[in-house]
């Protein structure tokens, strides 16, 4: 049972509601004009608090505070991202397409920087499908059948500053994967 009214709120407002509704109000009311920073930014750091009230935690910060987030933080950030890339929690819009659509929380582990990269690791063996959702976006995402593993093998690209492009068919994806996966050890 979470005890923390600010916990509860994230989590009750969820994601949809703070980023993809045209109304703002349940953003601002999270934010409260800046008083809640600092209350956000232990939220987000805190391990002992639901891993979705600790991501909407960061995304607010990275929506709200331009200097989100502190080099010390980074680290235990890229473990709740990379935890949500392996959940089926958020949409693959929200990730982004490999090489030609970014997703705002793509990027926003990307920002988290090198320490992503040894979480990403395990993911490049997990074969979840990634849905995409909407019009575009989605006839395009989903004709790729994307998995966990090709969106974690092109953040790890993106990471180590190589180029990402995106193969339609998941056997030659597959091959960049072993290629990258090789290159790690």
């Amino acid at each position: 049972m979470v005890t923390d009214d600010l916990v509860q709120q994230l989590l009750d407002t969820g994601y949809d509601n703070l980023f993809h509704r045209l109304d703002h109000d349940a953003l601002d009311a999270v934010w409260d004009n800046g008083a809640r920073r600092e209350r956000l930014r232990q939220v987000a750091r805190d391990e002992t608090v639901p891993l979705t009230a600790r991501f909407l935690a960061s995304e607010v910060l990275f929506n709200r505070d331009p200097g989100y987030p502190p080099p010390a933080d980074r680290a235990r950030l890229a473990a709740v991202y990379v935890s949500l890339l392996a959940s089926d929690e958020l949409m693959g819009n929200a990730w982004g397409l490999p090489g030609e659509m970014s997703g705002e929380v793509g990027q926003h582990l990307l920002a988290l920087g090198e320490p992503a990269i040894a979480l990403l690791q395990p993911l490049l063996s997990d074969p979840t499908v990634v849905w995409f959702e909407g019009s575009e976006e989605a006839t395009t995402g989903n004709a790729y059948q994307l998995r966990v593993m090709d969106l974690a093998a092109a953040f790890i690209r993106q990471l180590r500053g190589q180029p990402v492009s995106l193969a339609l068919d998941p056997k030659s994806r597959d091959a960049m994967i072993a290629d990258l996966r090789a290159s790690l050890i």
